[in-house]
């Protein structure tokens, strides 16, 4: 699996822990579960569609020439935009969807990519795996420095 891809699985994969966590803790303080699970899975599901999107775009700019990947890439952007729009205005006129587990779910990606940062080992410039620990410094070496 390339690393892209594998990047895109774990995405998705911290996208569904937190609104599995965000579930769970909303079914305990809502009233009306079957609007709120509605929403989680709606706002999710469009979660997910952006994710494969915004893969898809860029494997797609990459074969075009600068303005012209530039230019793809913002009109992806904006559509990405105008579909959580619409979801989201959906769900407000929508009784049968609760507009607070939607917007949980539509804004699931921003935390599930902080935590991928997070719990990406981070790599050194030069490309290599292998991480260096600092070496202790001796007095003099800082003494000649200064």
């Amino acid at each position: 699996m390339s690393e892209r891809k594998s990047m895109v699985y774990l995405l998705i994969r911290n996208v569904v822990v937190i609104l599995l966590i965000a579930l769970v803790i909303g079914l305990f303080i809502v009233e009306e579960k079957l609007p709120f699970t509605l929403g989680i899975l709606l706002g999710g599901s469009v979660t997910v569609f952006k994710i494969f999107q915004m893969e898809s775009s860029m494997e797609k700019a990459v074969g075009k020439q600068p303005h012209e990947a530039s230019s793809y890439v913002r009109s992806q952007f904006f559509l990405r935009y105008i579909v959580t729009f619409l979801v989201l205005f959906i769900g407000v006129y929508t009784p049968l969807i609760d507009l607070i587990g939607l917007a949980i779910g539509v804004l699931a990606l921003k935390p599930a990519a902080y935590i991928q940062g997070i719990l990406e080992p981070t790599v050194p410039k030069d490309g290599s795996v292998e991480f260096l620990e600092w070496e202790e410094e001796d007095e003099d070496e800082k003494s000649d420095f200064w």
